[in-house]
């Protein structure tokens, strides 16, 4: 996101043997297949890690308003042999604090991306989104990023 430097490689969530997720894995950002397709257009593209300062802590240190019209940069790599790395381009328009529950994002239409961390050091504590809008898809130029998540203690 412009004005907060986050860069963190996006990979599925941990699941737990008998196949529900786990608690977030460390040293990387994860999405929530089941809210969305990572094509800006189908549903919402909810990503989500801890407050950590290298994780998405950057969101905690900036005021609501400072996000505002800031621009959420996703590279997502297409799943065909030899693709290229797209960019999905969303511009932040809401910045929710305080959130405890689903139904407090329920609202939120497709075509949006949500960035989401915790407020406090527990995993159970409020939560604060960063929403933006689609803009555009474009093609990017960064390598793709190597994941190296860490189980968290």
């Amino acid at each position: 996101m412009s004005g907060v430097w986050i860069n963190l490689p996006v990979v599925r969530p941990p699941l737990e043997d008998d196949g529900t997720p786990r608690f977030p894995w460390c040293r990387v950002a994860e999405w929530m297949p089941s809210k969305g397709k990572a094509d800006g257009k189908t549903g919402v593209l909810f990503i989500y890690a801890h407050g950590r300062y290298w994780e998405f802590g950057g969101l905690l240190d900036k005021e609501p308003k400072q996000m505002i019209g800031q621009v959420i940069e996703v590279d997502v790599l297409p799943k065909a042999a030899g693709a290229k790395l797209i960019r999905l381009r969303y511009r932040v328009t809401e910045v929710r604090k305080h959130i405890s529950t689903w139904a407090e994002i329920a609202d939120v239409p497709n075509g949006r991306v949500i960035l989401q961390t915790s407020e406090t050091d527990r995993h159970d504590g409020t939560k604060m989104v960063v929403i933006g809008t689609y803009v555009d898809t474009t093609s990017s130029t960064r390598p793709v990023p190597v994941a190296k998540p860490q189980i968290c203690d």
